[in-house]
C-alpha cells in the first residue's frame, strides 16, 4: 500500500496567532509519531488562509495521528474553516474517519517519485 497524503485547505482564520500556536503544538506531536512522514503548513496571513500538507506511512499512522491531535483539532475548528482531501488507497477505517470530517477521498492512480 502506498503512503497516504492529506491536504487541508484552511480558510477564514479568525486568529492567526492562535492558529500558529495550535499548529506548533500539533507539530510537536506529529514529530514524535513514527508513521508521520511530512507535516507542513503554508500560511497566507493576508488572506487568513493556510494549506497544510501531511504524509503518513499507512492508514494506521493516520488513525494514530488523528487520535493524538483530537483535542487540538477541536480548538482549531473554533477559529477557522477546514476542507480535507485524502490522497491514496484508504482502508475502511480511513474512509469512515474521512466521512466524519467531510473529507474527499481521491484514490491513487500511478506515477513515479523522484527523490
Amino acid at each position: 500500500m502506498h503512503e497516504l497524503r492529506v491536504i487541508t485547505r484552511i480558510t477564514n482564520i479568525s486568529n492567526i496567532a492562535e492558529f500558529k500556536k495550535l499548529f506548533r503544538e500539533a507539530s510537536l506531536i506529529a514529530e514524535s509519531e513514527q508513521g508521520t512522514l511530512q507535516y507542513e503548513s503554508y500560511v497566507d496571513e493576508e488572506r487568513k488562509a493556510c494549506t497544510h500538507l501531511e504524509t503518513f506511512r499507512n492508514s494506521d499512522a493516520v488513525e494514530i495521528h488523528v487520535n493524538n491531535v483530537a483535542g487540538i483539532l477541536q480548538e482549531i475548528v473554533k477559529i477557522c474553516d477546514l476542507e480535507f482531501e485524502v490522497l491514496g488507497e484508504s482502508d475502511e477505517k480511513i474512509i469512515l474517519l474521512a466521512e466524519q470530517f467531510g473529507a474527499r477521498i481521491v484514490p491513487y492512480f500511478g506515477g513515479v517519485r523522484l527523490s
